[in-house]
């Protein structure tokens, strides 16, 4: 937790500071934003800030994103796109 550095000297994170952690895991650290993941996270969920389609596993080539503040609110990935296969979405997911 480097990026705190500058917090506990002074009590005050910086918008880089604050960036950094918001694009990383809460639950295990690993910064998404760096392409860092933990496959045994279920905020993880094993992947960073994007991966291949949920529905049909990735057969329709749409990429997802990450709902960064869903993912943190519920402490499980959670993603944003559209399937282009028109299968349907696990709602767990979303």
């Amino acid at each position: 937790m480097e990026d705190f550095q500058s917090y506990r000297d002074n009590g005050v994170l910086t918008l880089e500071e604050l960036r950094n952690h918001y694009s990383s895991c809460f639950t295990c650290g690993v910064s998404w934003s760096e392409d860092h993941v933990s496959l045994d996270c279920s905020e993880c969920g094993g992947y960073a800030m994007q991966r291949p389609c949920p529905a049909c596993d990735g057969q329709c080539c749409s990429i997802w994103s990450r709902d960064m503040a869903a993912s943190h609110h519920s402490r499980q990935a959670k993603w944003e796109g559209q399937c282009k296969g028109g299968w349907k979405v696990p709602e767990r997911l979303l």
